[in-house]
Formats: C-alpha cells, structure tokens, sequence
C-alpha cells in the first residue's frame, strides 16, 4: 500500500498535476482498495494510514504481528497510541520504548484490557498526550434558537 501511494504521489509530480488531481488518484485507489476487502471506503482508509504507519514507524509491532504473537486489533491499538506520541513531538527513542512496553503487555491482555492498559500507560507517561475529554455541544433542535444565557433542559 505504501509504494502504491508512494507511486500515486510520484506520478502526479512527474506529471506535474494540480493538488487536486493527486489527490483524486490517491481517492481512486482507495476506492479500488475499498472495493477487493468488501469494506467502506472511511474503513479502507483507516487501513490505508494504519498499514502506512506500521510499516514505517513500528517494525517491531509488524514483526511481532508477522511471527503470530499480536494479533491486528492490538497492532491497531499500539499504532493509535504512537500516533498520539508522534503528535506530541516525543523524541523516537521514546516511542521506540513505548511500543515495545505495549508489545510485552498486549501477550498477557484481552483486548478492552489492553486498550485501557495502553491509554493508561501512555497518559502517566506522557501527560502532554492526554485528550480532552469534554467536547463542546452545539445546541440543535427547538434549542438552537434560544438565548446563549438560557439553558435547554430538555435537549442533552
């Protein structure tokens, strides 16, 4: 998936296409991949950035997927917590010993337990990564109209 990506991106260089264009190719190939595996095309792209980052950012994640000891789910878990880590600016070193923290706690895990397990781990040892939980509500509805200083009892 990476080299055809790679090779979209190339193309449309080489071709000298606007942005646009390059990203329609890079669209029809996630269309086409979204096609063979039978998913949506949101999914295909999820898995799109999920192999993309396994391969280039955790290859000892790929190796212990690739020898049967984890399995894709916890590979997922492990690549969404570096990817926090990465966002964060934390230096590689860094995220090296993290995923391979998560690595040897994801033999023992289920996967709920592994996925708190990591998120945990991830906050204390890297409190600059933690994500807000409390998200802002737009009030919609019969509401949406009222005054900002009135509260909506009925809508939330």
């Amino acid at each position: 998936m990476e080299n055809l990506q790679s090779s979209a991106a190339f193309e449309g260089s080489i071709l000298t296409l606007a942005p646009w264009q390059q990203a329609n190719s890079l669209t029809g190939f996630k269309a086409e991949l979204a096609g063979v595996l039978h998913v949506a095309e949101g999914a295909a792209e999820r898995l799109m950035v999920q192999a993309g980052a396994l391969v280039r950012d955790l290859p000892s994640t790929l190796a212990a997927m690739e020898c049967g000891e984890l399995g894709w789910d916890f590979t997922v878990i492990i690549a969404e917590e570096t990817c926090l880590l990465h966002a964060a600016e934390v230096a590689q070193e860094g995220i090296d010993a993290f995923e391979e923290l998560l690595i040897a706690k994801a033999r023992d895990a289920r996967l709920n337990s592994f996925r708190e397990i990591a998120r945990r781990r991830r906050e204390r040892a890297y409190p600059e990564t933690i994500v807000p939980a409390l998200v802002e509500l737009t009030p919609t509805g019969p509401c949406a109209s009222a005054d900002p200083e009135t509260v909506c009892r009925g809508s939330v």
